[in-house]
């Protein structure tokens, strides 16, 4: 492991039924995870290959450094996928990688004026400096023109505590705009938008999350189709280029959705990064869905709501240090 370039993060060690048939197939495979030095060989986990279904792919386990330390741990996954080798599973492989990754190497997905990134649940990518005036838009269609959706923006400091909510009853904190209140939803295009000039937002804010809630009682997103949110750059011109957009297509039931996140690489930082993050809530106003917000942005599930699944199975079991 002393050979391993610095710059590597995490290596993954994934098994592929290259040449026909799956795991079905396989009833007494198992992989050994040893460490091997000179005082012999130490074993960590066994991992069963066999037995996992109608999959053609595992990722078995995830070694990954620890940059405090530079100390390497490994930890079994026993991830399922599909796919004849390796480069087919790329985004199931990368969904777990990125849970033992540093927040900027994430985050390498940069975005630019060249093309529009569309991104996944879980998928990250990094804003240059550059690029501080923007705007993220929210959209949705409903069948009828009764239903009430409100866009709002969570304003959360680095240890994930409440800063401020922009509204439409509080449309303006430093560096966030809300644009106003759209009753209906009608109309092709962003339903309601909210300006964001980060180099404004204050230093103590760490987080800023996108939330749409469904202010129309006894009602839900499982009437509301095409939904979407996307960020834009501002030009000096007066006109705007759409740097990502994360459409949501899942039929979800739940009366509120925490859409994206913008947050900082490192608090007190001026370099940022967008997530989608596609996580179902309760609430019909967002100062009503502060607690569900700040668990979304840590990654961990929302009691009470209908979650949306992540886009790969398996999750972490067991972690073994290398010494």
């Amino acid at each position: 492991m002393d050979r391993v370039p610095p710059f590597i993060q995490a290596i993954a060690f994934v098994v592929s039924a290259y040449q026909g048939g799956s795991f079905l197939n396989v009833e007494t495979a198992i992989a050994h995870v040893q460490e091997v030095s000179s005082e012999g060989v130490n074993p960590l986990f066994d991992v069963s290959v066999g037995c996992h279904g109608d999959f053609t792919s595992l990722m078995m386990c995830v070694m990954h450094r620890n940059l405090e330390t530079n100390q390497w741990c490994v930890t079994e996954v026993s991830m399922t996928a599909g796919g004849r080798h390796f480069q087919d599973c790329i985004d199931p492989i990368r969904s777990v990688v990125d849970q033992f990754l540093d927040e900027v190497m994430v985050a390498e997905r940069v975005l630019s004026l060249d093309k529009t990134f569309n991104m996944k649940k879980d998928e990250s990518a990094r804003i240059p400096l550059d690029m501080v005036n923007m705007f993220m838009g929210l959209g949705w269609e409903t069948a009828t023109d009764d239903l009430d959706l409100d866009a709002s923006c969570v304003m959360l400091d680095a240890n994930n505590e409440l800063v401020h909510v922009v509204y439409f009853g509080d449309k303006v904190q430093p560096g966030v705009t809300h644009m106003g209140d759209n009753l209906t939803g009608v109309g092709k295009g962003d339903d309601e938008v909210i300006q964001v000039r980060l180099h404004e937002v204050e230093g103590r804010v760490n987080s800023l999350v996108f939330v749409v809630n469904i202010y129309s009682d006894g009602r839900s997103f499982g009437e509301v189709f095409d939904s979407y949110c996307r960020l834009c750059l501002n030009s000096p011109s007066g006109g705007s280029s759409e740097l990502a957009k994360y459409p949501l297509a899942e039929h979800i039931e739940s009366r509120g959705l925490v859409f994206a996140s913008l947050h900082r690489t490192r608090p007190g930082e001026e370099e940022w990064v967008m997530k989608a993050l596609g996580a179902p809530c309760n609430g019909k106003r967002a100062t009503e869905c502060v607690d569900a917000v700040k668990l979304s942005v840590q990654g961990l599930p929302i009691p009470g709501v209908i979650n949306i699944p992540s886009r790969a199975g398996g999750g972490k079991k067991k972690d073994c240090v290398i010494c």
